[in-house]
């Protein structure tokens, strides 16, 4: 397993270097120019050139990715083109906050899809099941940003229930910081539960029919004993690829939340910095995203060997 692990690691050292590579070119080919952004009315010849020297902006391409990637390899991101604070330490500030936010809709999603795949499965003619169909393909369907328009329109401006965006850091106020979570949580989790239910109950009702299972039955052994026991770790196996799917797309799903929330974080700071072409910000936050995708995937082989017994990563 060490071997497998190291090899493993050592594999996604070119990937990460066509990462930087593409996404240094993507986001220089941003319409627009960022010392214009700055600089607006007051901009002239004169301080346009010097700020371009200033932000090494004038130098060729290579140069200034040679320049970034040094820096980034030793965990240094640059500073905000429009702010001049450290990108590190803005996304540090923001960071909290969306990992709450998307954390928490995760967890609940994954305890929902849980609870209706199951359920779906063992009760698979049953009229819940019907609807837990429905329920799945209804949320999936709907874009993130549209499901996020309707809980505001529904539970904040017609019920009003929770507040339509906003965020108070738990430290500072509990209760308010849970009453701010809630709702752009809640539509987290919806499509979570929608996207992982599906894959739940098919791959159970697969696993249900196995021969084990019947030798199970035939041995005594109660539905629930043979549904946790013996048929749901086998049955997770495609669950636990799609769960590290969904890890590795939080920020995806941060920059859309986060938008139409007003929650101050990770995908707030991005969608403000392609405002202001700031680069350093925008590399870095979309950095972090692919090494996050990266290291959820090599997760995942991991949990393959203890999920299963089959697999084995030691020998061929």
């Amino acid at each position: 397993m060490t071997g497998y692990i190291v090899r493993r690691i050592l594999s996604m050292i070119p990937v990460a270097f066509l990462v930087t590579v593409v996404l240094f070119v993507l986001v220089r080919s941003i319409p627009g120019d960022p010392v214009r952004v700055i600089l607006g009315e007051q901009i002239t010849p004169e301080t346009y050139q010097a700020l371009r020297h200033k932000l090494g902006l004038d130098q060729p391409y290579p140069v200034q990715y040679a320049r970034w990637i040094v820096r980034v390899a030793h965990l240094d991101f640059g500073r905000s083109l429009s702010s001049g604070d450290s990108v590190a330490g803005r996304i540090k500030d923001r960071l909290p906050a969306t990992l709450e936010l998307q954390v928490t809709g995760l967890i609940v999603g994954l305890i929902g899809a849980l609870a209706i795949g199951i359920t779906a499965a063992v009760f698979r003619e049953s009229f819940f099941a019907k609807c837990a169909t429905a329920f799945s393909l209804l949320f999936v369907s709907v874009p993130g940003f549209l499901l996020g328009t309707l809980g505001i329109l529904l539970f904040a401006v017609h019920w009003r229930i929770f507040p339509p965006g906003g965020y108070t850091p738990f430290v500072k106020d509990p209760g308010k910081n849970i009453h701010y979570l809630i709702l752009p949580a809640l539509v987290g989790a919806l499509f979570h539960a929608a996207f992982l239910s599906r894959f739940i109950r098919s791959s159970l009702l697969e696993t249900l029919y196995q021969d084990y299972i019947r030798t199970a039955r035939a041995k005594g052994l109660g539905r629930r004993a043979v549904v946790l026991r013996h048929a749901l770790r086998n049955a997770l196996l495609p669950v636990v690829t799609l769960s590290g799917l969904t890890i590795g797309s939080l920020w995806e799903g941060a920059v859309i939340t986060e938008t139409v929330f007003s929650w101050p974080g990770v995908g707030r700071l991005s969608i403000d910095s392609f405002a202001s072409r700031d680069y350093p910000i925008i590399e870095a936050v979309v950095l972090i995203g692919a090494f996050t995708f990266m290291f959820a995937n090599l997760v995942v082989d991991i949990l393959y060997a203890y999920l299963d017994p089959r697999i084995s990563y030691g020998r061929r």
